[in-house]
């Protein structure tokens, strides 16, 4: 069954309770409408069947739904057998509960989430799970695309997790089939990023006590996955990760980035894990956009620094380069040396596109790792840098003016949507027939200031 939306407008909670039954809600045109919170309750619940939202706004509209024991107040709530499936143009938003774990979806026992596209954002809870909460029994979320970013959860000493919150189980095996550990699997372009505590502290996904993600291949280049909390010894992902070989050099930990300060390590065999300890480094760049015109003779360069922050030495860092675009690029390693860098010390290089592009956007992605060690032996440390590279193309305007009259031209419309682009360039006026260049090409549009 299908439902298609062609208004904003306001809902109480609809629940979906028809086994084997799917229910689809979708805006009618490529422009998504917004379906907004009326009630203290969730908007969704689904028991059981299937619901799948497509091209929609879920709005909480900021609200404080009251406390009700038990009852949680999620905009999507899951359980019983159901499966909520979000897809692609679908945002849940803006949804401000109090005293209830999981703001945006609580993914309750025998419940399944999969979340293939769209974002989860602004909501706020002030326990635990302000995007997702996933029960400790038998609930699933598979995330293989979409973003969770911007959402909150409360400062307490029992309040873990912005982003995604695994509850802990108190059992370790799932011979019992009620007593069936839950299961949150990764991969695909899944980004978790962002999030934070009402404090203002990084806080994105939490895994209390013997919890673990459970990796879902493909990764791709794109998923990028921020730990808060892990579970026992540091480990986050128990088995089957992929660690470093000849043709990557660093495995599945190059998805997952750490809060803290900490840093995420490949741990044999198949774990990965998070290391506090004093080797650490940073970079003195995480993104870097490169500029050029059409037919250019320089390729431009980007500059980055390795610097050790830890009080320990590290390794001699090693470098790679994936992603889509991976051989538009090279790297200038001439100032790397040494068997490692010391505390305190820094070494850079550089990367530059190759000669003869054509007009588009590349991007790649530059892999830095070091070993903790100075044998190479010890953890592995990995940062990772991400490259853009615009290639614009030169235009000419030809426009007639009067003496005296003033004109704007927006800065809009230029290559990948970026307004910055260009702004160092200046537009070259001559009153009467006018010829007005512009590098690299936007699309404007003449106004006539009063």
């Amino acid at each position: 069954m299908n439902i298609i939306i062609g208004a904003d407008f306001e809902i109480t909670r609809l629940t979906i309770n028809n086994p084997g039954r799917t229910l689809t809600i979708m805006s009618a045109t490529s422009t998504p409408r917004t379906l907004s919170r009326e009630t203290t309750e969730h908007l969704f619940l689904v028991q059981k069947g299937t619901l799948v939202l497509q091209n929609i706004t879920i709005d909480g509209k900021s609200k404080i739904a009251y406390e009700m024991p038990f009852l949680n107040k999620a905009l999507v709530r899951v359980t019983g057998g159901g499966i909520f499936n979000m897809e692609t143009g679908t945002t849940l938003q803006n949804n401000n509960i109090s005293g209830d774990n999981g703001a945006g979806v609580y993914v309750d026992s025998s419940g399944t989430f999969n979340m293939y596209d769209g974002l989860i954002t602004g909501n706020k809870t002030n326990l635990s799970g302000g995007g997702v909460y996933i029960y400790a029994l038998r609930a699933t979320f598979n995330m293989s695309g979409g973003t969770i970013i911007g959402n909150q959860c409360g400062t307490s000493a029992t309040s873990y997790s912005g982003g995604v919150h695994f509850a802990n189980s108190p059992y370790s095996t799932d011979k019992n089939p009620d007593k069936t550990p839950s299961v949150f699997k990764l991969g695909g372009t899944a980004v978790i990023k962002g999030n934070y505590k009402a404090d203002g502290s990084s806080s994105n996904v939490y895994m209390a006590g013997n919890r673990y993600i459970t990796l879902a291949p493909p990764l791709k280049d794109e998923m990028e996955i921020w730990v808060t909390k892990v579970a026992e010894y540091g480990v986050f992902v128990n088995k089957d990760a992929k660690g470093p070989t000849d043709t990557d050099l660093w495995g599945d930990a190059k998805y997952f980035r750490a809060d803290g300060g900490s840093y995420v390590a490949y741990d044999p065999p198949g774990k990965l894990k998070m290391v506090t300890d004093d080797h650490d480094i940073e970079l003195s760049e995480s993104n870097v956009i490169l500029t050029a015109i059409v037919d250019y003779t320089i390729a431009p360069q980007g500059f980055i620094t390795v610097t050790n922050t830890g009080t320990l030495p590290v390794g001699k860092p090693i470098f790679n380069i994936t992603g889509e675009d991976a051989d538009k690029f090279e790297l200038d390693l001439t100032g790397i040396s040494g068997n490692g860098i010391g505390k305190g010390s820094s070494q850079s290089f550089s990367i530059k596109p190759k000669e003869g592009l054509e007009f588009g956007i590349y991007r790649a992605f530059v892999l830095v790792s070091v070993s903790a060690n100075l044998d190479g032996g010890g953890a592995i440390l990995m940062r990772r840098l991400n490259v853009d590279f615009m290639v614009g193309e030169l235009f000419n305007l030809k426009v007639k003016v009067a003496a005296g009259e003033q004109f704007a031209i927006p800065l809009s419309g230029m290559l990948g949507g970026n307004s910055n682009w260009g702004k160092s360039y200046n537009w070259k006026i001559d009153w009467g027939d006018e010829l007005l260049k512009k590098k690299p090409a936007p699309m404007p549009v003449l106004r006539k200031m009063l």
